[in-house]
This record gives C-alpha cells, sequence and structure tokens, in this order.
C-alpha cells in the first residue's frame, strides 16, 4: 500500500470517502435501533472510546498519517521522490483535517445517543439467540463477555509486566 503514486492517491481518496462511508453507518445504526435490534454497551463504550482517543491524537501522531509517513519514507525513489512525498503528506494531512476527523466528530454524539443492549430485554435474547446459533451450544452472553473481560484484564496486567520489563 502507497508505494506508488497511484497507491497514495488512492489512499487519499479513500480518506476523503470516511464521511459517506460513517453517514451509511449511522443510518445503519440508526434502522437496527428503530427494528429493536441494539447494539451491546461494550461495543458502543469501546467504539467511543477508540474514536475520542484518535480524535485526541495530534495529526502527526494519528496512526494513519504515521504509517504513511512510514511508508512513503522508504519508497522506490524510481517511484516516487521526496519532494513527492512530502506533498503527499500534505494532501493526508489536509484530508485528515477536512475530512475525517469531522466525520468521526459528528459520529460522536451518535454513539451517546445509542441505547446500549443491556437496556433492552428483547435485544438480549436476540443477542443469546445468535451466539448460540454462531457456535452451536448454549452460551449465555453475559457470562461470556464477564469471562472474556475478566481473562482480558489478565493479559493486560501480564503484558503491562512485559512491558515494564523491557523498557
Amino acid at each position: 500500500l502507497c508505494s506508488t503514486k497511484e497507491e497514495t492517491e488512492d489512499y487519499n481518496a479513500r480518506l476523503r470517502m470516511v464521511p459517506a462511508y460513517l453517514r451509511a453507518a449511522s443510518s445503519l445504526l440508526q434502522a437496527r435501533q428503530t427494528a429493536g435490534i441494539y447494539s451491546s454497551a461494550a461495543v458502543i463504550e469501546s467504539v467511543r472510546t477508540e474514536i475520542e482517543a484518535l480524535l485526541a491524537t495530534d495529526i502527526e501522531q494519528n496512526p494513519i498519517y504515521r504509517g504513511l509517513a512510514i511508508k512513503l519514507n522508504g519508497v522506490n525513489p524510481t517511484e516516487m521522490n521526496l519532494y513527492e512525498a512530502g506533498d503527499y503528506l500534505e494532501v493526508t494531512e489536509r484530508n485528515l483535517k477536512d475530512y475525517f476527523i469531522p466525520a468521526y466528530e459528528k459520529i460522536l454524539p451518535l454513539l451517546e445517543e445509542l441505547t446500549p443492549a443491556a437496556d433492552k430485554a428483547d435485544s438480549r435474547d436476540y443477542y443469546r439467540w445468535k451466539l448460540n446459533v454462531q457456535c452451536g451450544a448454549e452460551l449465555d452472553p453475559e457470562v461470556l463477555f464477564t469471562k472474556g473481560k475478566t481473562r482480558l484484564d489478565s493479559l493486560s496486567a501480564i503484558l503491562g509486566t512485559v512491558n515494564e520489563e523491557i523498557e
């Protein structure tokens, strides 16, 4: 990805399409809720937290910008010179500021308005059914979530210790 001018232009074109994608996703979320299908509280909170963290990050530290900067730094000079790479980074920065970030800022209020599945008994039944169909076993979503969260917390503690040892 982004090894050529064409790939980099395509990448930036996709950044400019983020608002349309998020508008469609917002419409889908609202339609699902109108139909009585609610997202889990954990999913809503996770997405909201991730978006808030992304929005709080300076452009130069944004993973999209940084990833492209790293990629362009190592691009084959026969494909793109340093001046062209710099120009593409400027375009990417503008696209992040003009399209990407505003689109994510607009979706945050919707996430605040969504009713978590935990607040709807019929939605819990739907997710229980969906989980059981996909896994082929009788599983309770709340018990499974609690076990998963406990395991995640355990792994996070282990990784934190490993990270401290590395530093």
